[in-house]
C-alpha cells in the first residue's frame, strides 16, 4: 500500500502559538512520517509573505523538515551576510577561486608558523566590485580560545592593508560581558585599523595598533584579537602572494 498524502496547518499545528516556533517534537513526528513513505505538505492560508516571516528560509526548503539540511542552509546564508556586512563595499564575492582555496588550505602551517595556535582559517574569498575587480579579501576565521568555546567570525581586509569590518557566525560568550563582543561599540572598532598586529588595553586605546578591551571579558577580547590578528597575517600573505591580482594596476 503506498503512503498517504498529510496536509498540516501551521499555527496552532505545526507552530506554536505561545512561542511561535516549531517545536522539535512536531520536527520528529514529521521527519518520521516522511519515512514511512507519507507526503507531507503545508496547508494554509497564510500568504508567502507571512511564511517567509514564520519559516525565515526559501519555502520549499522550510517544507523539507530536515532539521540538518536547514541548519546547514542557514549556517551559509548566515556567513554570507556576515562577508556582506565586513565588506558592504564589495559588490560580489567569489568564494571558489583555487588560489584563494590553495591558500587555505595552507592556512594551517602558515598560522603555526608566525605563532598563532587554535585558530583555524576555514574559508576565503574574493571581494570584487562592479567590473570584477578585487578591493580585497573576506575570509571565516575560528578560535577555539573563547571563554565560552569556539568563537567563528569573518573578517574584510583591503589590499591596502585595512580592516573593513568583522562579524561573528558563532559567539557564545557570557551575556553582559563576552556577548558584548557583538556590539558596535567593540567591533567597530577594527573598522579602518591598519596595522601589522593589533593589541588590546584596558586604559584606552590611543594608538592605531591599539583596541579598548571588553570591561569583565578579557578572555573573549583576546580570543577576538588574537583571531583578526591571524585573519592579518593570512591576507597579508595573501597580498603578497599576488592573490587576486594584488600589486597590479
Amino acid at each position: 500500500m503506498g503512503g498517504k498524502a498529510l496536509f498540516f496547518d501551521i499555527d496552532g499545528t505545526l507552530v506554536s502559538e505561545i512561542t511561535g516556533l516549531m517545536p522539535s517534537s512536531a520536527k520528529r513526528a514529521l521527519s518520521e512520517t516522511r519515512k514511512k513513505g507519507n507526503l507531507v505538505f503545508i496547508n494554509s492560508g497564510r500568504t508567502l509573505g507571512g511564511m517567509k516571516t514564520i519559516f525565515p528560509m526559501p519555502l520549499a526548503q522550510g517544507a523539507t523538515f530536515e532539521p540538518e539540511l536547514s541548519e546547514k542552509c542557514a549556517a551559509a546564508a548566515a556567513k554570507e551576510a556576515a562577508y556582506r556586512e565586513v565588506y558592504p563595499e564589495a559588490v560580489s564575492i567569489v568564494t571558489d577561486d583555487a588560489a584563494v582555496a590553495a591558500k587555505v588550505a595552507s592556512a594551517e602551517e602558515l598560522l603555526k608558523e608566525n605563532g598563532f595556535e587554535s585558530i583555524v582559517i576555514s574559508e576565503a574569498g574574493l571581494a570584487l566590485d562592479a567590473s570584477g575587480k578585487t578591493l580585497g579579501y573576506v575570509m571565516t576565521v575560528t578560535t577555539k580560545k573563547g571563554y565560552g568555546g569556539a568563537i567563528t567570525m569573518t573578517m574584510g581586509y583591503r589590499l591596502d592593508g585595512a580592516i573593513t569590518g568583522i562579524a561573528f557566525v558563532t559567539l557564545n560568550e557570557t551575556p553582559g560581558f563576552g556577548m558584548k563582543a557583538d556590539e558596535a561599540a567593540f567591533k567597530d572598532q577594527f573598522i579602518g585599523k591598519n596595522a601589522f598586529e593589533l593589541v588590546y588595553v584596558k586604559t584606552g586605546a590611543t594608538e592605531e595598533n591599539e583596541i579598548d578591551a571588553i570591561s569583565g571579558a578579557t578572555v573573549t577580547t583576546k580570543a577576538v584579537t588574537g583571531a583578526v590578528n591571524a585573519g592579518l597575517c593570512f591576507a597579508s600573505d595573501m597580498v603578497a602572494s599576488g592573490i587576486g591580482g594584488a600589486g597590479n594596476e
